[in-house]
């Protein structure tokens, strides 16, 4: 028999028995006593009898006697008290009568000073102190007045009583302090305990400990009937069989398993597990819980008993369902869109997600790498990350980033459309659903294509038009020279007259070839700064007025001037201001006005507008003539800078078509742009834009 299953035994049988805590502690104190006293008074009674000392050997084997039906009593007994005062009486009867009967040997004193040892241990400080006062008192008077008192006594020296009364009192003064400090201790353990057992019964998890020798539950917590509604008793030596049969059948065996696998373990390697079994109420149904179990060995590392904390998740674990069939829903909907979709977090930037299309499209599942390294062959994060826009000051979803980019691995464009969302953890990553518009950006490039195509036809076109209109107005121009040559040979009378007209007719011609140069590439031309009141002043002369139309310019004062041809720059605000005139068959107004504008600041109408683009970043001017004559058609609007195109009626003084061909080359040939805008019977407003002749800064070009 092993003496630690007698000392378990001996434990099991005094915390079974009708005794308070307190109680119980003292004892076990006296089992103590016991095992040491039973073959100590034995050896003692068998040392008197041989010596002679038969009345001190009795008295000593009853005391044996006495002490082992004590022990008996005190484990049936709920209040043991009276037996430990008895107890105690006969131990005084037998040291005193072993002073009487003489001898100041060591044994006797050995004796004396387990007295107190024992009194404070059994009946505790207030007591104790009763008692070895009272013995301590019997010896002082006993030792001092034996002759008086007890005439046939053995009469001790003065050096022994004084020897042995110091000894005494300072035994005495120490178990005193010892057990006040015990007590003190035990007061503040049993608080401890308390507390720590109020705990264990009030908390939501199954608490146990199963010993493994003899398969019994030594403890196993109140939630256990909480949670299952199974009573236990008094939930000590419960089988392990009888809690294994609320297993569920599907979770029984491999609960066994790992069981079986953490018992068998060897002692260096781990000796804990947690899993996951159903348990059956009460009333039938199934429970989920989560059991952490853990192993404790012996000194000798052999598996001795099980702790376990059983946690019931039966709403975690249907939660916890709930979301894994929600995010199947969620990444089912994710891969079936037509487009790359990826979740990165947005502070590791670690790949959370990518749906079947780019996994397909990447040639890869990138699920835990970094998105800059998988998706761009980058060491840092991109430049155009949106990660900073897309959550607010309160730490908020600021809302959707859309943009384009190129993709060098994949080798196509697509449009992002980036979004900050709470992942399924609560942490904020960034959605990215990029939509593939390469074939909308080739087609893009083929339309421009296609419109550089047709620019160039039209051009081609222009130029056809433009040589077959200078060949008949040169052809024009030369019959009527060669007309007048003839009439000078046949009537030289009028010859002066017939000069005149054929100057006329060269002058036209050189006219009509400085138009072509204008149109060409807007002629040579030498810049200077000019006053823009004096180029509109000096346009309006060389066209005349008409009293018929109401004519506004406003130009600030202080306007900055112009930096032009001035001669080339007045033929092309003169055909502009001519063309207006023009328009305007009966009554009307027509109005200039200037202003300052920076190349940001450039307005274009996309409704009826033809536009120039100029791409020097300064200062511009922007002059408007507007006019409420009769108008431009819609379907002109493109051809008006052709050249001999023209509203008017053609073969007369206004129908040549030259006149916006020559004004818009020679814009653009300023750096300048032409705009115009017109509605058929409301008028038009034509925008002339030009480089001032200083720059934002103020500074001289």
């Amino acid at each position: 028999m092993k003496p630690g299953y007698f000392i378990n035994t001996i434990t099991e049988r005094v915390n079974q028995a009708p005794l308070n805590e307190d109680e119980k502690l003292r004892l076990k104190h006296f089992l103590v006593f016991l095992c040491l006293g039973l073959p100590a008074m034995s050896f003692y009674g068998l040392y008197n009898f041989f010596n002679g000392y038969l009345i001190l050997g009795f008295a000593c084997f009853f005391t044996a006697i006495f002490l082992l039906i004590s022990g008996w009593f005190l484990l049936q007994a709920k209040k043991g008290s009276l037996i430990y005062r008895c107890g105690a009486a006969c131990y005084l009867c037998l040291l005193l009568y072993s002073l009487v009967s003489g001898g100041d040997d060591g044994s006797k004193s050995l004796w004396v000073f387990t007295f107190p040892l024992v009194t404070f241990f059994l009946l505790g400080k207030r007591e104790g102190v009763v008692w070895s006062s009272l013995f301590g008192l019997i010896l002082l008077l006993y030792m001092n007045f034996v002759s008086t008192i007890i005439p046939s006594g053995y009469l001790y020296s003065g050096e022994y009583t004084v020897r042995l009364l110091t000894v005494y009192l300072f035994v005495a003064i120490l178990s005193f302090w010892f057990e006040h400090f015990r007590e003190s201790y035990n007061r503040q353990l049993r608080q401890k305990n308390l507390i720590f057992q109020e705990t264990l019964d009030h908390s939501r998890d199954i608490l146990y400990r199963r010993d493994l020798e003899t398969g019994k539950y030594q403890y196993i917590s109140e939630a256990f009937g909480v949670l299952l509604g199974h009573d236990l008793g008094v939930r000590r030596g419960v089988q392990y069989e009888n809690i294994n049969e609320l297993i569920h059948p599907d979770d029984r065996k491999t609960h066994g398993e790992i069981l079986q696998s953490l018992i068998s373990a060897a002692p260096n390697e781990p000796q804990e597990a947690t899993l996951e079994y159903r348990m059956k109420h009460k009333d039938g149904h199934y429970l989920w819980f989560s059991d952490r179990i853990q192993v404790i060995p012996d000194r000798k590392g052999t598996p001795e008993f099980i702790l376990g904390i059983n946690r019931e998740i039966t709403s975690q674990r249907e939660a916890r369902q709930a979301l894994t069939q929600m995010k199947d829903r969620l990444f089912t909907i994710l891969n079936s869109i037509d487009a790359h979709v990826y979740v990165a977090d947005m502070k590791t930037y670690r790949i959370l997600f990518m749906n079947n299309k780019m996994i397909d499209d990447f040639n890869g599942n990138y699920v835990g790498e970094i998105c800059y390294r998988a998706f761009r062959n980058l060491h840092s994060p991109c430049k155009h990350c949106t990660n900073s826009q897309l959550i607010d000051a309160h730490n908020q979803a600021a809302g959707v980033v859309e943009w384009e980019n190129y993709n060098p691995i994949t080798e196509r464009w697509y449009k992002n459309h980036d979004r900050a969302v709470q992942w399924l953890d609560g942490s904020w990553v960034r959605i990215q659903i990029a939509l593939d518009i390469t074939r909308l950006k080739e087609m893009e490039a083929e339309r421009l294509r296609n419109e550089e195509t047709l620019r160039k036809t039209r051009h081609f076109e222009a130029i056809s038009s433009l040589a077959g209109g200078v060949a008949h107005d040169f052809n024009n121009l030369l019959q009527s020279i060669y007309g007048y040559c003839e009439l000078i040979e046949f009537d030289p009378k009028s010859m002066n007259q017939h000069i005149d007209q054929t100057r006329v007719a060269l002058a036209k011609a050189v006219d009509l070839a400085n138009y072509l140069k204008s149109f060409a590439s807007g002629g040579n031309h030498s810049v200077s700064e000019v006053e823009l009141r004096t180029l509109i002043d000096k346009s309006i002369a060389d066209i005349g007025s008409r009293d018929e139309i109401e004519m506004d310019v406003s130009i600030p004062a202080q306007f900055p001037t112009l930096l032009v041809d001035e001669q080339q720059m007045s033929v092309a605000l003169g055909n502009l201001i001519r063309n207006s005139f023009e328009s305007i068959r009966n009554k009307g107004n027509l109005k200039i006005t200037a202003r300052l504008l920076g190349n940001d600041d450039l307005s274009r109408s996309e409704e009826t507008a033809h536009t120039s683009k100029c791409d020097e970043v300064t200062e511009f001017t922007e002059i408007t003539i507007s006019d409420d004559g009769c108008g431009i058609p819609s379907e002109s609007l493109e051809k008006v800078f052709d050249p001999y195109y023209s509203t008017k009626e053609l073969g007369t003084i206004k129908g040549q078509g030259l006149g916006l061909s020559i004004a818009n080359a020679i814009i653009q040939k300023h750096g300048g742009a032409l705009d115009i805008a017109s509605r058929q019977n409301e008028g038009t407003n034509v925008t002339l834009t030009l480089p001032s002749a200083r720059k934002k800064d103020g500074s001289s070009v």
